[in-house]
């Protein structure tokens, strides 16, 4: 079988993870014991999205966050109920992100219908902006930048930057610049790297391009210390400078033998990790000595 573009979410002694049928598990990382475990479509009553429940878990404190469309908190030691949102704004392919604004904790979670803006203590919604895409996958995790969130979508549809500083919710500008289809926007001094259809652009929080880069495929990337990390077509991990100067190769290095650009590289320790769609994983040390 072929890997969701999931990943894991791991604290302390444990790791929490989550399948495309709804069900979210947690293991002790020691031995793999089974903590707990709960389907969420048949005990939370979830429909099923077209392609899956592709969102990863979030762990805040002592609650585990999942996007169901309709987000819920569970109880990170036991996996019971401690709130669920009140509206279910479809899909479930984003990863919630939590932020502060004026002294309290938020989730930006990008669902199918639009960003929704819920407190992360009970799940009530703040803020709510429309954003329609082609088989609703709006599958970013939302940028914050401050009072600002940078939403992104393939199929065309564009992205936009919101200011939530306000009563209500106010778009600064909206463009086709940066169309990311996946999970694949971060930002780095006052510049935004992300995909647009599979190519590398290099944006400013004016949402006016610095550059363009095609990389043979790409979709996910993250960045660690002004360098972006992501994988390729042909199963490499690339890393980049991240400067509105220009693109700037740093590395490129055979990883696995499928396709890596969906999946987000991890840095733990000067070691990279990274995925394929074949189910292969592999290590690189990047470390200087």
């Amino acid at each position: 079988p072929v890997p969701l573009p999931h990943q894991l979410a791991v604290e302390g002694d444990f790791v929490y993870c989550s399948e495309r049928e709804g069900q979210i598990r947690c293991l002790r990382t020691s031995d793999g014991e089974l903590v707990w475990e709960r389907n969420g479509k048949k005990e939370l009553r979830l429909d099923l999205p077209t392609y899956g429940f592709a969102a990863s878990p979030v762990v805040i404190g002592e609650r585990v966050i999942l996007n169901y469309g309709r987000v819920f908190a569970l109880d990170k030691q036991t996996g019971a109920t401690v709130w669920k949102s009140k509206k279910d704004h479809g899909a479930a392919y984003s990863t919630p992100i939590d932020f502060t604004l004026d002294g309290k904790l938020f989730l930006a979670v990008f669902a199918g219908e639009g960003l929704a803006i819920l407190a992360e203590e009970n799940g009530r919604e703040r803020d709510f902006v429309p954003w329609k895409t082609r088989d609703d996958v709006n599958a970013m995790t939302p940028v914050v930048l401050g009072s600002r969130v940078f939403i992104s979508s393939g199929y065309g549809r564009g992205c936009a930057l919101i200011d939530l500083s306000g009563s209500k919710p106010r778009t600064l500008w909206e463009s086709k610049v940066m169309c990311n289809q996946m999970n694949g926007a971060v930002h780095w001094e006052g510049h935004l790297y992300g995909y647009d259809e599979g190519v590398l652009k290099c944006i400013d929080l004016s949402g006016d391009e610095r550059w363009n880069e095609r990389v043979g495929g790409g979709s996910a990337l993250t960045i660690a210390g002004g360098r972006l990390l992501f994988g390729s077509k042909n199963g490499e991990l690339i890393v980049a400078e991240a400067s509105p100067a220009g693109y700037h190769e740093l590395a490129r290095s055979k990883a696995l033998d499928s396709a890596t650009w969906p999946f987000v590289p991890v840095l733990v320790d000067g070691r990279i990790y990274i995925r394929d769609v074949a189910g292969g994983v592999a290590a690189l040390d990047h470390r200087v000595e």
